[in-house]
């Protein structure tokens, strides 16, 4: 009888082990990866964020930013910033994460393929405005319209880690890591 326990419960086990890593390793997105390639979109490689935005109020065309369709139903991990939409205190479920500090607060805000709205498994407690956070979970192709900006990606049920690691997304001259 003590045999048949012990099999059972090796037999679970595996079956526990077996599932935990049939769940795929989410993918690691920078911002860059948000936009399709050849959209022509903002290319923070090159000019400042900010410059990007500039250009596209001042272009003749007026389109919206295409999102990366292979993302819809993908487990990802993305890094940015918290823009607070629903909170209780210092506990935020719901905000908007954004790839850099000042976005969505000051008009105009990024294009929508660079906003993700979260809708966090567990309210996080945020120390500032812009906390810079990882963001890990299903991203969503579907859009939102929020009273700042209208998002291209969405993610709910996110596990919300306070950032851990400096990932530059370029270097600009004259600038270093630590700045």
């Amino acid at each position: 009888m003590r045999l048949h326990g012990l099999i059972t419960a090796a037999m679970v086990g595996l079956i526990v082990v077996g599932s935990a890593s049939a769940v795929p390793k989410p993918l690691d997105l920078t911002w860059d990866q948000l936009i399709p390639e050849g959209s022509g979109g903002p290319d923070y490689t090159r000019v400042s964020p900010v410059l990007q935005i500039i250009k596209g109020l001042t272009s003749d065309e007026a389109k919206t930013p295409p999102v990366v369709a292979s993302l819809d139903g993908r487990g990802v991990r993305l890094s940015g910033y918290v823009v607070p939409l629903k909170h209780e205190g210092t506990r935020v479920s719901e905000f908007l994460l954004v790839p850099y500090v000042g976005a969505c607060i000051h008009v105009p805000p990024p294009p929508k393929n660079q906003i993700v709205f979260v809708t966090a498994k567990n309210p996080i407690k945020v120390k500032g405005l812009f906390a810079a956070v990882t963001v890990t979970g299903i991203m969503s192709t579907q859009s939102s319209d929020t009273e700042l900006a209208e998002t291209g990606y969405r993610i709910t049920g996110g596990d919300v880690r306070p950032y851990k690691e400096y990932r530059r997304l370029r270097e600009l001259r004259g600038h270093t890591p630590n700045d």
